[in-house]
């Protein structure tokens, strides 16, 4: 029952921080995420393979798009207050170098991964339709829910979602 609210509640929740609608879908049941490899401006490399067992926020963004620009402080505040709760965000730079997203870090303070798809073929596979969208993926690596428009992630309700999806079997 509790579940059941959450989501409702979720589900009339879905403003950007401008207050316009974002586009909200939320796959039941869940469908598969597409695996990537995509190296961070440090050279690391990272996989969605990684994160098993962890809640994904999968964010497409590009430091051209204002706002994508503008939902990152959320990001990162919902990053921090998650990440000991295994929720783990994860940037994707559309079209952008890793110089590019070195460049975007001098203006705006990031600490969960940033990766470079300078070739946008990531981007194709998931077939992002605008920015930001921002993928929700489960722990066993299934997409739950997908977001299109700038999203205020470090609200209580969206907090309460992504802790949601901790333990779904």
């Amino acid at each position: 029952m509790k579940n059941g609210l959450l989501i409702v509640a979720v589900l009339l929740l879905p403003l950007a921080a401008n207050g316009a609608a974002v586009d909200v879908r939320y796959f039941d049941p869940p469908r598969p995420g597409t695996d990537f490899r995509l190296t961070d401006q440090w050279g690391v490399g990272h996989s969605l393979e990684d994160y098993r067992g962890k809640v994904v926020v999968l964010n497409f963004w590009a430091s051209w798009c204002r706002p994508c620009v503008s939902e990152m402080p959320a990001l990162e505040k919902a990053w921090k207050t998650l990440r000991a709760d295994q929720v783990q965000v994860v940037g994707i730079a559309v079209n952008e170098t890793s110089a590019d997203i070195r460049r975007f870090l001098q203006k705006q303070s990031v600490s969960f991964p940033l990766l470079p798809d300078d070739d946008a073929t990531v981007t194709g596979e998931w077939r992002v339709i605008g920015l930001p969208t921002t993928y929700v993926l489960n722990q066993q690596g299934e997409v739950a829910s997908r977001f299109v428009g700038p999203y205020e992630w470090d609200s209580p309700d969206s907090l309460e979602y992504l802790r949601s999806l901790q333990h779904v079997p």
